[in-house]
Order: C-alpha cells, then sequence, then structure tokens
C-alpha cells in the first residue's frame, strides 16, 4: 500500500541576525516550541500561542512561553515578501 505524502508550501524563515543569536541562547525546549509555532506560520497556519502583536500595523505575531520563572518571547512579521 502506498502512502499518498502531502507537500507543504514552506515559506523561509529568515532571522535579524542579532535575533537569531538572542533565540539560540533560549532554553532548547523553548527553542523547540516556537520552532514548531514559527514552522507552522511558514507553512500557512498559526499556532495557537501566536497573537497579534499590538502596537503596529497588521501582520505581527508575538510568540511568548514562560519558563522556570523566565519569559521569552519572538515577534515574527508575515508581510515580507515570500518569507517570514
Amino acid at each position: 500500500m502506498c502512502q499518498r505524502m502531502e507537500m507543504r508550501d514552506t515559506r523561509l524563515i529568515s532571522w535579524i541576525k542579532a535575533a537569531q543569536r538572542n533565540f539560540e541562547e533560549f532554553p532548547d525546549d523553548v527553542q523547540a516550541g516556537m520552532l514548531r509555532a514559527l514552522t507552522m506560520a511558514a507553512e500557512g497556519g498559526k499556532a495557537d500561542i501566536a497573537k497579534p502583536f499590538t502596537g503596529v500595523d497588521g501582520g505581527v505575531f508575538e510568540i511568548a512561553f514562560k519558563h522556570q520563572g523566565n519569559a521569552f518571547r519572538v515577534l515574527y512579521a508575515m508581510k515580507i515578501g515570500a518569507e517570514i
């Protein structure tokens, strides 16, 4: 039996270098959760933990995690060409 694999149209995720360096310092499990949410965005969806970021024009979202008494967040924009 052959299973059909669905190919997803995944957009490229681009990083501001300083933001990527900061992200790489987050705890591994925080990074993993955030990367799952970013991947969903790159595939055209929105994770439940991604919330619209207020104070700027639409298309900017925030992913926030609490971990061992600390808070970690990532902001991402959906309207920058073909990338997020």
